[in-house]
């Protein structure tokens, strides 16, 4: 039987640029993740365990990879269907500045 490989952070985020995105992405991060602990809040605990239990390990390489990772998700998808027009909240108060797109999660 083979050994089992240690996880390891993806090779991208060996890059300044990945790890500025990783940034700019962190509210979004939280805001799926509160979703989840309110939908479905087991499998928000499991995501949360297996997070903490990766943070802990040493012979994981780039930690603050993980310490920065604010997600109980494992990774990040992004489907675009071309044929989809882009939705604009033109009818908000609260829209500033006017017309910005507005972001909406599908679960």
């Amino acid at each position: 039987m083979l050994p089992i490989p240690t996880p390891q952070v993806a090779a991208i985020f060996y890059s300044q640029v990945a790890m500025h995105w990783l940034n700019q992405i962190a509210e979004s991060n939280a805001i799926s993740s509160v979703i989840l602990v309110v939908i479905h809040p087991h499998l928000y605990a499991a995501g949360q365990q297996a997070l903490k239990h990766l943070q802990h390990s040493p012979e994981i390489e780039r930690q603050d990879v993980l310490n920065h990772w604010n997600s109980v998700f494992s990774g990040i998808s992004v489907i675009f269907n071309g044929n989809v027009q882009a939705l604009r909240d033109t009818q908000s108060r609260h829209t500033v500045p006017p017309k910005t797109l507005q972001m909406f999660w599908t679960f």
